[in-house]
């Protein structure tokens, strides 16, 4: 029993430093383009846990040197010029305002939030009298930005993030007294022995739980809100569909913060990234910099996605399989992070494996991802048709050689300029004819090398095409062949008849869509490096797996397929 402390005393409390809501007032000054000028007044913005930015001005001031103005703001904004017409002047009232807003400055007692180009904006209010003073603004930049005047240099970035869901393990170490830390680690008096000693260190680190990971050289962390646990329930009874759940918070480095470097160096995708771990799309409303100490530097008003949530296909589990971090970290010396092809692998997988979407939505994002990876490493080819003849091939590539000839003759004789229009349609023809006897070897075969990638190194082909010998899919179809046959109903016909006949089950196509998900799974796995072991989308149990646990002699009925 402890007798001289207070169990109180080392209890962690939550820090207020994250704001998941606010406002900026102050002066706002607008500058124009067509005409050129600028309007001023004072502004209200306003944002929310959604990332809603709403910016009201009420005009004061209106400058126009270029133009002397007949119908005030109205005219200004339309872009419009009056059209003289008896004595005064006429103008059309259509409401658009093709005036381009060029920056938007507003000055706070704090800081200043700024924008550029890209700035939609609208009035809230029509009015008759064409007066300046009092009319009202909305703005909509792209992506406005919030500077503070604290003078601070950036040391680490904030992501809130929407929708993240995870098993926060015990840590302890270097971070139990971050900045950004939302719960602190309490510091046990040193004149306290055993065993209040550790009683006293389980109290303190009762909220220590963390996702730990390795950015810019330095540690980086996602931890739960205050409220966690309350914002979980609300999402998985229904009513909440989109919220802040936890920050991620990692190191600036050497990095600049400017807006136009941030792309080569900040991890915009890892809430793509967390979403192949937690089985959910995840977002951010924004994402801010803040100092050694966390006083806030800037907060960028620039959404990273506002998904609604799905429970899907869950990769990772950290109170099972502790990777979550492990990914994060790899991403810096992966070849494939930031490429475009691991960029739509991935987001293509996300959606594939959520609840609720047709079998045809399912598989189509599939196809999409395994085509990006596909087109990367193992481009398709061209092999001879094999339903033609020795002979019947023989008169065909006859045939095209002597039309080929001719085009040839035809080009020299008509005097054709290689970068005509009409020698790029003539080589299209060209080339469409040498290829005449041949056909893309099918999507199905591409898939096949691609598992076989050395990169990869799958062996589910050779697992479903033994297993095709012995039990055909239907029409007596191999694994590819089906494969490619699904794929061209989905991607052109864009659906499946189930009620046609027995040529199709809607329990074949489950299966299928979970081994291809399993199969591209582990494929992003791999591009990053990773080592560790995860949940096998063809596994309804919770299982520690590695990701080479498919060979040749794995039973067929493991990856679904029991026909």
């Amino acid at each position: 029993m402890i007798s001289n402390v207070d169990l109180e005393a080392v209890s962690p409390r939550p820090s207020d430093w994250l704001a998941l809501s606010g406002e900026y007032t102050g002066r706002c000054r607008a500058e124009f383009s067509n005409p050129k000028g600028t309007i001023e007044g004072d502004v209200r913005a306003t944002f929310d846990e959604s990332g809603d930015l709403e910016i009201v001005m009420t005009v004061d001031s209106l400058e126009c040197p270029d133009r002397d103005l007949k119908f005030g703001l109205d005219e200004f904004l339309s872009g419009e010029s009056p059209t003289p017409h008896g004595t005064g002047f006429t103008m059309g009232t259509s409401g658009d305002f093709k005036n381009p807003c060029e920056s938007l400055e507003i000055k706070t007692q704090v800081g200043e939030l700024w924008a550029k180009e890209k700035i939609l904006y609208w009035l809230r209010e029509i009015s008759l009298s064409f007066e300046v003073k009092g009319r009202t603004i909305c703005f909509k930049p792209l992506r406005p930005i919030y500077d503070s005047n604290s003078g601070g240099s950036p040391a680490y970035w904030v992501i809130p993030l929407f929708n993240y869901f995870s098993e926060f393990c015990p840590q302890c170490g270097p971070l139990d007294n971050h900045a950004l830390r939302i719960f602190k680690t309490p510091t046990i008096p040193p004149d306290v022995i055993e065993p209040d000693c550790s009683i006293l260190r389980l109290k303190a680190n009762s909220r220590n739980r963390l996702i730990v990971f390795t950015f810019n050289n330095g540690l980086g962390f996602i931890e739960a809100l205050p409220d966690y646990e309350e914002r979980e329930r609300k999402f998985l009874e229904g009513p909440t569909r989109l919220g802040v759940t936890s920050v991620m918070i990692g190191e600036v480095g050497q990095h600049s913060i400017d807006p136009d470097q941030l792309e080569d160096w900040f991890p915009f995708d890892f809430v793509s990234l967390l979403g192949l771990s937690s089985g959910n799309q995840v977002g951010a409303p924004w994402f801010e910099f803040r100092t050694v100490d966390g006083q806030l530097v800037r907060r960028v008003h620039l959404d990273l996605g506002k998904p609604n949530y799905l429970k899907g296909i869950r990769s990772i589990n950290e109170l099972v399989h502790r990777g979550t971090g492990a990914l994060l970290s790899l991403t810096e010396s992966s070849r494939h992070w930031k490429q475009s092809y691991f960029r739509v692998a991935l987001k293509q997988l996300l959606t594939s494996g959520l609840n609720g979407f047709p079998i045809e939505d399912q598989m189509s994002h599939l196809f999409r991802a395994l085509d990006a990876l596909r087109m990367t490493f193992v481009p398709p080819r061209m092999i001879q048709d094999p339903r033609l003849s020795d002979a019947s091939r023989k008169i065909v590539e006859d045939a095209m050689t002597q039309t080929l000839s001719e085009l040839k003759s035809h080009r020299q004789a008509e005097g054709v300029r290689k970068d005509s229009p009409e020698a790029k349609a003539l080589e299209r023809i060209e080339q469409m004819m040498k290829n005449a006897t041949k056909i893309d070897e099918g999507f199905g075969k591409g898939v096949l090398a691609l598992m076989k990638f050395p990169e990869f190194a799958l062996c589910d082909g050779d697992v479903v095409l033994k297993h095709g010998e012995a039990k055909p899919w239907p029409g007596n179809r191999s694994w590819p062949q089906a494969l490619s046959r699904y794929r061209g109903i989905v991607m052109h016909q864009g659906y499946f008849d189930f009620r046609a006949g027995d040529d199709l089950s809607i329990i074949e196509m489950f299966w299928m869509a979970r081994h291809l998900h399993d199969i591209v799974v582990r494929m992003i796995l791999k591009m990053l490096g990773y080592q560790g072991t995860y949940q096998p989308s063809v596994l309804d149990v919770s299982a520690q797996i590695p990701l080479d646990w498919v060979t040749p002699d794995t039973s067929p009925s493991k990856l679904g397929y029991s026909r």
